[in-house]
């Protein structure tokens, strides 16, 4: 945990507001922790009016402590990073002609979110049957598909999607979803 002391007088505010509103609801469980005295204190802040509230915040007399818990904190900065990573997977796959059904398949994003990037990137959705390359390129695909898979299970969107984007880097003449639609060709 780390101890931080708010005093920008906003913010004093704003938490105050937070604090009348979450006694308003009901949601103060917290307070059985508290004396009688301080229990009152924070009944009578409830019933202050904004105004009063921020004349309060004004005097200058109340001190907001606050922790922070650095253990969310990290795991919150992690999944950040996580989401980054799909976000740059997402549009590659977009800018490289991915299928809506593909990025379905890939991706745990909405088809709004999919609508909205593809809107963003200027790439407009394919209609009609994807058609697959030459046989000479497919066989290269699928043996390169089949050594980078041997042996190994894919068992996550993220691992699907990192095995076709390499792939696709070896053979970027081909669209993902061509590449894509070789790579399934024989599954039913």
């Amino acid at each position: 945990m780390m101890k931080l002391t708010i005093k920008d007088s906003d913010l004093v505010s704003d938490i105050l507001m937070h604090l009348i509103a979450q006694v308003d609801r009901g949601e103060h469980s917290d307070m059985r922790d508290l004396n009688e005295e301080q229990v009152q204190s924070v009944d009578r802040l409830a019933k202050l009016l904004a105004k009063d509230v921020i004349r309060l915040v004004n005097s200058g007399q109340i001190k907001i402590n606050a922790h922070l818990d650095m253990g969310s904190l990290a795991n919150g900065l992690k999944r950040l990073d996580g989401d980054s990573d799909e976000i740059k997977d997402l549009i590659y796959f977009i800018e490289h002609s991915a299928t809506t059904r593909m990025l379905n398949r890939l991706f745990d994003a909405s088809d709004e979110i999919i609508s909205g990037y593809r809107q963003m990137l200027n790439v407009g959705r394919k209609s009609g049957r994807v058609p697959l390359a030459d046989l000479q390129i497919r066989e290269a695909i699928h043996s390169h598909w089949h050594e980078q898979t041997r042996g190994q299970r894919i068992d996550s969107k993220k691992s699907l999607r990192t095995l076709l984007r390499t792939t696709h880097e070896k053979f970027n003449h081909v669209s993902l979803d061509m590449l894509y639609a070789t790579i399934n060709e024989f599954k039913e």
